[in-house]
């Protein structure tokens, strides 16, 4: 997701605050990953998760679909 060549992992759960969060784990290599970034989406977005470059920058965007919402995420550049 980075585009570092290693494995990430992107998964959807909840927070404390019982809050639908995207994580994304970014790979060290090896088989073990980064701890979460973590994401607020939609609260009734889910359980469905795709990834495709929906703005066509070279980078992973992530859309989380629910019965009534979808939320889209888009990565930008660091800065």
């Amino acid at each position: 997701m980075n585009g570092d060549g290693k494995l990430d992992l992107a998964t959807l759960g909840f927070n404390q605050s019982n809050q639908l969060v995207l994580n994304i784990l970014l790979g060290n290599g090896g088989g073990t990953f980064q701890n979460p970034i973590s994401f607020v989406t939609a609260q009734d977005a889910g359980p469905t998760i795709g990834m495709a470059d929906f703005n066509n920058d070279g980078r992973l965007d992530f859309a989380i679909g629910g019965n009534t919402s979808t939320t889209i995420l888009m990565q930008t550049t660091s800065k």
